[in-house]
C-alpha cells in the first residue's frame, strides 16, 4: 500500500520525503525447525574485489584478511583457478532452516526456507547440535502467509519459541 498526501501527486517507482509512503503487511507466525539446508558453494556477488573467501584448485579453502585482499588482484586469482566460495560454506553453516506445521491430519507440512535473521552464531549453533533444534519451535515474520498453499512470502526468524510445543504449530484457517 503506497500513502500519499491527498493533495500531492503520485511519483511511481519514487517515494519523496514527506509525500508518500510505502507500508508493508507483517504477519507473524509460529512455526517449527524440520531441518537445515546447505549453503550455496560459489561466491557470485558484486564484491568480488573485496572478497575473503577462496577455494584453491585443490580444493583447499581459504580466507584472506582484508588487508591481504588489498594487494591480491582479483583476476590473478582467478587466473590462478583460484574460486570465490560463500562465507557459509566456507565455515559449513547451513544456509537456513527448514520450517514446518502441523495440519489437520497432524501430519508435517514444510512450508519454507528461512534465513534473514539467524546470525553467525545461530548458523554454527544449527551445524553443530542440529538434533537440539529439530522439532523447536520458532517464530518468524513475514509479509504474508498464503493460506491456500500454506507457504510464507519473505520470511525472517525473530526467535526460538521455549515456552511452545511444536505439536501447537497447526494450520489455522
Amino acid at each position: 500500500i503506497v500513502l500519499k498526501k491527498k493533495n500531492e501527486k503520485y511519483y511511481p517507482d519514487s517515494r519523496p520525503k514527506w509525500v508518500q509512503m510505502k507500508v508493508k503487511k507483517i504477519d507473524y507466525l509460529d512455526c517449527f525447525c524440520i531441518g537445515v539446508y546447505d549453503a550455496e558453494k560459489y561466491y557470485e556477488g558484486k564484491e568480488i574485489d573485496t572478497w575473503t573467501y577462496w577455494e584453491t584448485p585443490q580444493g583447499e579453502k581459504i580466507e584472506f584478511t582484508k588487508r591481504e585482499r588489498k594487494v591480491l588482484d582479483t583476476q590473478s586469482l582467478l587466473q590462478k583457478n583460484y574460486k570465490p566460495i560463500t562465507k557459509y560454506y566456507y565455515h559449513n553453516f547451513p544456509a537456513g532452516i527448514k520450517v514446518g506445521i502441523l495440519d489437520t491430519k497432524g501430519e508435517i507440512r514444510y512450508i519454507g526456507d528461512v534465513s534473514s535473521g539467524l546470525d553467525d552464531d545461530m548458523r554454527a549453533e544449527l551445524r553443530d547440535n542440529l538434533d537440539k533444534y529439530l522439532y523447536k519451535v520458532c517464530m518468524l515474520k513475514c509479509m504474508e502467509i498464503y493460506s491456500e498453499s500454506y507457504t510464507i512470502r519473505h520470511p525472517v526468524f525473530i526467535s526460538w519459541r521455549d515456552d511452545k510445543n511444536y505439536k501447537d504449530c497447526i494450520i489455522s484457517s
